[in-house]
C-alpha cells in the first residue's frame, strides 16, 4: 500500500520537486523505519519505480518544451485558404495497413474491395491518387495515429498523446476552423463519456448515441461502416458552409466477423433497422480465432467491405467541392502481418477536382501515384508529415 500510493502521489509532482520525496522514501529504508521483512527485492522495486517516475516527468517536460518552441500553438493555427470553400473528409479505416496490397495472402481478398472502389470513383468522375504513410503504432491504439495526422507531431505513445492534448497545441481541426470550416468528428465506437474529446476543440463530436443507430451491434463493431457513412451524409447536409470531418470507421476492427454485404440501395438504410436481418450472423469469434488462417481471411474480407462502402459513399454523395482522404490508422497485429512488416498504411486521396489531388503527386510524400494502389516499393513518409504538407500546398496564397 505504501509503495503503490506513495508512488502515485510522487507521479503528480513536477520533476523539480521529486528529489525530497524520493530521498525520504529511501531514508525510511536506510533507517529501518519500514518493517524488517522488506528485503532487497522491495528496495529494487522502489528504486525502479522512482527512476520510472523521474524519467516519465522528464520525458513529458521535454516533449512539452518541444511543442512550445514550434509554430502552431493555440491561437496560432494555420489557415488553409486554398481549401476555404472545400469540404475535407478524413476517414480512418481501422487496420487498413499496407500489407493488404503488398502481402500475397491478402491481395486476392482485398482486390474485390479495391476494384469496387475504383469502379465507383470512375463512374462518378472522381480522381484518385494513392500512397502510403507510416503509422507510429501497430495492432491498436488508433488514436495515436489519428493525432499524429491531425497535429503534425509523432505521437508514438500515450504520454505524448496526453501531453499534446493538454498543451493546447494546434491541429488540423484548428487550422480548418480558422479557414472558416465547421469541424466535426464521427466516432461510432465511443459509447461512454469521453471527457478528453473537448481537448480536440471540434465544434461537434457525434458519438454512438448521437448517430441514432437502431440496428444490432456486430460483436465489437457498434454499427456497420455503411451506416456511419450514410449518417455522415445527414450531418453534412445539416451544415451550411464548408465542413472538416474526421470519421473513425470500425467495420474492419477485430474480430472481423460477420462480414456484411454492401447494400446497393443507400436510401434503404434509414435508422439502421435494415441490418437486423444479419443479427447473430457469422461464426462465433471464439471459434473463428482458433484458426489463424481463417482469421487472416476474414481480416482481408473486412478491409474489402470497408473500401467498397467508402467508394459507394463517394460515388453517391461526394460534392464537387470536396476532398476526401481515406487512410488506415495502423497495420493490424503481427498475427496478421508477420513480425517484420512495414508500419505503413494505405492512403487514398479523392476529389472531383483534379487540382486538389495533384499536389499529392509532387513527390514530397513519397510513393503516391494515380489510381487505387500505392507504389509497393516506396516507403511512406511519417503521418506527422501530413499536416505540414497540407500547409505547404494549401496554405497562404
Amino acid at each position: 500500500w505504501l509503495f503503490r500510493h506513495g508512488l502515485e502521489r510522487l507521479a503528480h509532482h513536477s520533476p523539480a520537486h521529486l528529489g525530497k520525496p524520493l530521498w525520504f522514501v529511501a531514508g525510511l529504508f536506510l533507517a529501518g523505519a519500514i518493517t524488517p521483512w522488506i528485503g532487497s527485492p522491495a528496495l529494487a522495486f522502489v528504486a525502479n519505480q522512482a527512476s520510472l517516475i523521474t524519467h516519465t516527468h522528464q520525458t513529458t517536460r521535454d516533449f512539452a518544451n518541444e511543442l512550445s518552441a514550434l509554430p502552431g500553438r493555440e491561437g496560432r493555427a494555420t489557415p488553409l485558404p486554398r481549401l476555404a470553400h472545400t469540404d475535407v473528409i478524413l476517414g480512418f479505416i481501422e487496420s487498413y495497413g499496407v500489407s493488404t496490397v503488398t502481402d500475397e495472402r491478402y491481395r486476392s481478398l482485398v482486390n474485390p474491395g479495391l476494384e469496387a472502389l475504383g469502379r465507383s470513383l470512375d463512374a462518378a468522375g472522381l480522381s484518385v491518387v494513392t500512397g502510403r504513410l507510416q503509422s507510429p503504432i501497430q495492432g491498436g491504439q488508433s488514436w495515436l495515429g489519428h493525432l499524429s495526422v491531425l497535429s503534425g507531431q509523432w505521437i508514438h505513445n500515450q504520454l505524448a498523446y496526453e501531453t499534446l492534448l493538454s498543451s493546447g497545441y494546434a491541429t488540423l481541426i484548428d487550422d480548418f476552423r480558422s479557414t472558416g470550416h465547421s469541424t466535426v468528428a464521427v466516432m461510432p465506437a465511443i459509447t461512454q463519456a469521453w471527457p478528453e474529446g473537448r481537448l480536440f476543440r471540434y465544434d461537434r463530436i457525434y458519438d454512438h448515441d448521437d448517430l441514432g443507430y437502431q440496428g444490432p451491434p456486430f460483436n465489437w463493431v457498434t454499427m456497420p461502416d455503411q451506416y456511419t457513412w450514410h449518417r455522415f451524409q445527414d450531418i453534412r447536409d445539416a451544415n451550411e458552409g464548408p465542413l472538416f470531418a474526421e470519421l473513425a470507421l470500425i467495420s474492419s476492427h477485430a474480430p472481423w466477423v460477420p462480414i456484411l454485404p454492401v447494400l446497393d440501395d443507400w436510401q434503404s438504410i434509414g435508422n439502421g433497422e435494415v441490418f437486423r436481418r444479419w443479427e447473430g450472423a457469422g461464426e462465433a469469434p471464439v471459434s473463428l480465432w482458433r484458426d489463424p488462417d481463417r482469421v487472416r481471411e476474414h481480416y482481408g474480407q473486412a478491409i474489402a467491405y470497408a473500401l467498397e462502402v467508402a467508394g459507394g459513399f463517394a460515388a453517391h454523395y461526394l460534392r464537387q467541392d470536396a476532398l476526401m482522404i481515406i487512410l488506415g490508422d495502423h497495420q493490424p497485429a503481427p498475427l496478421i502481418t508477420g513480425e517484420d512488416a512495414s508500419r505503413d498504411v494505405v492512403v487514398h486521396v479523392i476529389s472531383a477536382n483534379p487540382s486538389l489531388v495533384e499536389p499529392f503527386l509532387s513527390g514530397e510524400l513519397p510513393g503516391f501515384q494515380p489510381g487505387i494502389r500505392p507504389d509497393p516499393e516506396t516507403a511512406g513518409a511519417t503521418m506527422s508529415q501530413f499536416r505540414p504538407f497540407l500547409h505547404r500546398h494549401f496554405g497562404e496564397l
